[in-house]
């Protein structure tokens, strides 16, 4: 059977006997008088932006995003903006995006020291993980992560114990109240602050994706930091409206609603500071050959030293308010004593 004895006619409602029987100029003048379907001017033109679509060159490049973020060390969090129309990219953004498209292989394998924050701005140059500064650096966000494990710890012992409920309601509960609040409004700034971009403005933050980005760390060691540093942006989500709404700025809305903020799962601020120590670790061991160890949160006169003292205080006022007589003025003398009159 011939093609032709199988060719259905395809009906049409259009009739294009009157479009074609117009001249070009007629064409064009339809055109022009339509109000809805005006040609671009050069003006227009002129402010039109050439914008890459970033997502349609990393699906062309068969990577994922986080595969996408690290070859062409872009932030994460940076590169989701851009696909979800969150944000534009920048001028030199835009750029490093069209060298991209154009020579994936040499714009990932060259020795480039353009790093991007969240705006997509430019670090500075990196210095080698061998450098004094890259060194102070890494010890000094350590010791960050030190304190941030301290304070953790304290909070952990006089709110989450099950002895210290009653020792608070025997000694001071609107004080613990207060305390509480404090305690957890500073963890949660401070967990925020060390998983910020790596440059505010025109100056560098000491933080997670600063050292990711800002140090040329030896073969591995970028891409196992980049990898811990995703795992503390997932904690960072469930924080983030906290910070920027009630901590670090005080936003009328969520302030005046009451609305909680900065719930996370129960044990991920636990997972959060063991990845953090983590970070510490593999960074302490590419500058200093060691890591940098365990961290140790006891010592003389800390917080388990106070709940102590708080018990033997309680047990104090029971015995004060049970004596008599000459043993009662032997232990008002203690108390006299004790208070320093």
């Amino acid at each position: 059977m011939k093609d032709a004895d199988t060719t259905k006619k395809i009906a049409t409602k259009h009739d294009w006997s009157r479009f074609d029987s117009m001249s070009q100029k007629q064409h064009h003048a339809a055109a022009i008088s339509d109000i809805d379907a005006q040609p671009i001017t050069p003006d227009n033109e002129k402010r039109m932006k050439r914008t890459p679509q970033v997502k349609v060159i990393r699906r062309a490049l068969g990577l994922s995003q986080e595969e996408f973020a690290m070859r062409f060390q872009i932030p994460l969090g940076t590169l989701r903006d851009w696909e979800q129309n969150r944000k534009e990219p920048g001028a030199t953004a835009r750029a490093y995006l069209l060298a991209i498209a154009r020579n994936p292989e040499a714009t990932s394998q060259r020795d480039t020291t353009i790093r991007w924050n969240s705006e997509a701005q430019c670090l500075p140059k990196v210095t080698s993980h061998t450098d004094e500064d890259a060194k102070n650096a890494v010890k000094r966000f350590c010791d960050q992560v030190f304190w941030l494990r301290i304070v953790r710890r304290m909070y952990k012992e006089l709110f989450e114990m099950e002895d210290s409920l009653p020792l608070m309601k025997k000694t001071a509960w609107s004080f613990f109240e207060e305390l509480n609040t404090i305690l957890q409004n500073y963890l949660l700034l401070e967990m925020a602050k060390v998983t910020d971009p790596p440059k505010s403005g025109t100056k560098e933050n000491l933080t997670v994706a600063n050292l990711v980005l800002s140090i040329d760390w030896p073969p591995g060691v970028r891409e196992k930091l980049g990898s811990l540093n995703e795992v503390t942006k997932g904690f960072r989500d469930h924080i983030l409206e906290a910070r920027n709404k009630l901590l670090a700025h005080l936003d009328k809305e969520a302030f005046l609603s009451r609305k909680p903020l900065g719930q996370f799962p129960e044990g991920e601020d636990e997972v959060f500071l063991k990845t953090l120590e983590e970070i510490c670790n593999v960074a302490h061991e590419a500058c200093f050959g060691q890591i940098f160890g365990q961290m140790v949160l006891t010592e003389p006169g800390d917080v388990i030293n106070f709940k102590r003292t708080l018990v033997n205080a309680a047990a104090f006022d029971q015995l004060l308010a049970d004596s008599k007589g000459i043993e009662k003025k032997r232990l008002f003398s203690y108390l006299k004593k004790a208070r320093g009159s």
